[in-house]
C-alpha cells in the first residue's frame, strides 16, 4: 500500500527507505515501531531527525530518543503529555529551513547535519540563483 501511495504522488525514486510499522507487528507510539528506523538506516538515535505529521507521533518519537520535528499542517497546539518538538513549522519549506538554521543544535556533528540538509535539498529545494 505504502508503495502505491508513493507512486500516485509521484515520488518514486524519491525515499532511500519505506517504512512501516506493520514490519514490527506494532503500533506507534510502541518503541518498537521507532526501532524500525534505526534499524534500517544502521544509525544512532541522535543521527535521525524524526519527522511526523502530527504532534502525537512527534512526542512519542521524543520519547524514544529521536530528534523531531512536527509539520504541523493545521497550526494545532502542542500535544499535552510528552516532551515539545525540537522544531516545527506548517509546511516542509520551514523543514528545510529548520535544517539549514538549526541543525547544528540538533545534530552536534555539523558534517552529519550538513549532509542531511544536502540530501533534503537535493530532492526538494530550488538550484539556487546565479551570482551576478
Amino acid at each position: 500500500m505504502l508503495d502505491a501511495n508513493i507512486a500516485n504522488a509521484g515520488l518514486d525514486g524519491m525515499f532511500d527507505y519505506v517504512l512501516s510499522t506493520d514490519r514490527a507487528k506494532t503500533f506507534k507510539p510502541d518503541p518498537r515501531a521507532y526501532q524500525l528506523g534505526i534499524d534500517a538506516m544502521k544509525l544512532k538515535r541522535d543521527e535521525i531527525l524524526f519527522v511526523a505529521h502530527a504532534g502525537w507521533d512527534a512526542s512519542g518519537a521524543k520519547l524514544f530518543g529521536y530528534p523531531t520535528y512536527w509539520v504541523n499542517r493545521q497550526n494545532l497546539p502542542l500535544e499535552e503529555f510528552g516532551p515539545p518538538p525540537d522544531g516545527s513549522g506548517d509546511t516542509l519549506t520551514h523543514l528545510v529551513q529548520f535544517l539549514t538554521q538549526s541543525s547544528s543544535t540538533v545534530f552536534p556533528d555539523d558534517r552529519k547535519s550538513e549532509c542531511l540538509v544536502e540530501r533534503t535539498c537535493r530532492r526538494s529545494c530550488p538550484a539556487p540563483a546565479a551570482a551576478s
